[in-house]
Parts: structure tokens; sequence; C-alpha cells
């Protein structure tokens, strides 16, 4: 199956990527799509039916995909953004916890009833005892410079 004939719009999202990467992360894509939820056994499960390997072998791609310190998070964030340059955008920060070891900060861009992430961070919890407005702080101004390159004027809520 050509995942790059399936999803033709997250392929040019993403053509600023090494092959290797956009390979992976249309992968992953699909398999989030087809699981309908963000839940890695599933996502696994997906990978491994759509590659032929084994579930185990599924979940080490998927986990050393997100732990890929290689992939510019900021230029996906920067094409993602770039969708919405020629339009009125509203942008919705949330900070929410996940599970008791997580804190996790999201940025999404409202359309309709929906909301699309752009950017999100993930902390572990007793890492921010002294630093969570730091980390905030961090967070908005780096998607806002992304914003800034993306050409997007937007209003935050």
């Amino acid at each position: 199956m050509n995942l790059f004939k399936q999803y033709p719009i997250p392929g040019r999202l993403l053509s600023p990527f090494r092959r290797s990467q956009q390979k992976t992360c249309l992968a992953v894509l699909a398999a989030l799509l087809e699981a309908a939820e963000a839940n890695s056994f599933q996502i696994a499960a997906r990978l491994s039916a759509q590659s032929g390997v084994t579930l185990p072998s599924a979940i080490n791609r998927f986990y050393r995909f997100l732990r890929n310190e290689r992939f510019d998070n900021r230029l996906l964030t920067e094409r993602l953004l770039g969708f919405f340059a020629h339009r009125r955008t509203v942008i919705l920060s949330l900070g929410t916890s996940w599970g008791e070891r997580f804190s996790v900060l999201t940025a999404s861009v409202a359309l309709e009833k929906r909301s699309i992430p752009v950017a999100v961070s993930a902390v572990k919890k007793r890492a921010l005892a002294r630093s969570q407005n730091l980390w905030e702080e961090t967070f908005l101004r780096l998607s806002a410079d992304r914003l800034k390159a993306a050409g997007v004027k937007a209003i935050w809520l």
C-alpha cells in the first residue's frame, strides 16, 4: 500500500523531512487514523498489520519514532500552521494532566466545531516543582515563533 497516494496532503506536509522520516511519520499517522484513538498498542497493532512485522517490533518502531530527537517537531508545527496562513486563525491553548506523571500543554487551531493540535509539550510533573511558569512561557514563545515563521496571524485563547 502506498501511503503517499492514500494520504496526499500529509505527504506534502512532510516533504521537507528525510524520506525515511516521511515514511515512518506517514505510517504512524495512517495507523492513528485507522485506530481512531491515541492508544499506543492500537497504533502499533495497525503498524504491524501495515508492514507485516510482529506487534513487539511495531511497538518498538513507534516508540523509537516518538523519541527520535532528529525529527524536527518545530518544522512540523510550522508546516501545519502554513495551512492556516490565509485565514483568520484562533489558537486554543490548553494545559492538562496526563495521568499521575505528566503535565501537557497543547496549542490547537480552532476550526468550526473542531480543533487541530499543532504543538504539544509534555513534561514530568516532578520536574515542574519550581519552573511551571518558565515551561509555559517557553512553550507559548516557541509557538508564537512558529506562527511568525509560517506567516500566520492568530488570536490566542
